[in-house]
């Protein structure tokens, strides 16, 4: 038994070990994107945080619907030889970031282990994100935490930073001064009290009626229509309280969405007053994907 407990033990240090010790190249970043739209972050180390990463997505989401410039965010510890300039840009080229038609792709990595920032820009927003005003964000807004190994506050800041430089809203965010009590209310803000918002109001629009605009649909029944490849089409059925009307909707979801299968309508952005409602499909975001974009010598890095 006590051998059993010694093998097991060691194998299971070894495997964390390899684990953190891993170099990656360009074909082994996971593209979370593909497998879900709302997703632009790939983080298979870890290095920041759960909160952190549902932040950044959010905001990538809202920069893509703002001005179609779609945009990969990798962070892992160690790369296949340490040229942080040329992976970032073979992540772009070799994934096709950004739209085929437009080059709008931007791809923003840090490498832990090699302590290097590095913007990637397709042709189609060089003009708009210029090499000067990459280097101007690393170097005010992401470096200075990332010397203290604050990887969270870091990316956050100049994400958002990015983000005020394409979406046209003026100069780069300010980035906290002293502390994170920026960051920290940021994440509060958007955890307990946006979050929260968006699924009342989510709720409320489900049950509205289009004939008779009272909130008073109730939900009857649930038809599964087709089933493909981990996903299942179902059509709900809803009856509203005021008038009688009869609405149905369709919903695309994965076959192991516990949170559908116990009768649950989705998250926030889906469905409602955002997308979808009436007789059309109000289910969970499928993959995204990549457009075929271009990239030439656009960007910059730093060291930290």
């Amino acid at each position: 038994m006590k051998k059993l407990f010694l093998l097991g033990f060691l194998f299971l240090s070894f495997a964390l070990a390899e684990a953190q010790s891993r170099i990656y190249k360009v074909e082994d970043i996971p593209l979370v994107h593909l497998k879900d739209a709302r997703r632009y972050v790939s983080n298979p180390d870890g290095i920041l945080s759960p909160a952190v990463v549902s932040a950044i997505d959010s905001t990538l989401y809202a920069l893509e619907h703002e001005t179609g410039i779609q945009t990969l965010v990798v962070a892992v510890g160690q790369i296949e030889g340490g040229d942080c300039f040329d992976f970032a840009y073979r992540l772009g080229r070799e994934n096709g970031i950004g739209q085929k038609e437009t080059d709008n792709g931007l791809v923003v990595l840090l490498v832990t282990g090699e302590r290097c920032i590095q913007f990637a820009t397709g042709y189609g927003i060089e003009g708009d994100l210029p090499d000067a005003t990459c280097k101007q964000i690393q170097v005010r807004y992401m470096n200075p935490y990332f010397k203290d190994g604050n990887w969270d506050a870091g990316m956050l800041a100049g994400i958002h930073a990015i983000r005020a430089q394409l979406n046209g809203t003026g100069e780069p965010l300010q980035a906290p001064e002293d502390d994170d009590t920026f960051l920290l209310f940021s994440i509060f803000f958007c955890c307990f009290i946006l979050v929260p918002l968006f699924l009342w109001l989510n709720a409320r629009q489900r049950k509205r009626c289009p004939k008779c605009h009272k909130h008073a649909l109730r939900q009857v029944s649930v038809q599964t229509l087709s089933r493909t490849a981990g996903y299942h089409t179902d059509e709900v059925t809803y009856v509203c309280r005021h008038c009688g009307n009869v609405v149905r909707k369709q919903r695309r979801i994965r076959d192991d969405d516990d949170f559908h299968h116990r009768g649950g309508n989705g998250w926030p952005f889906l469905g409602g007053p955002f997308f979808g409602g009436g007789g059309h499909s109000g289910g969970s975001f499928g993959g995204g994907s990549f457009g075929g974009g271009d990239f030439g010598g656009g960007g910059a890095g730093s060291k930290f």
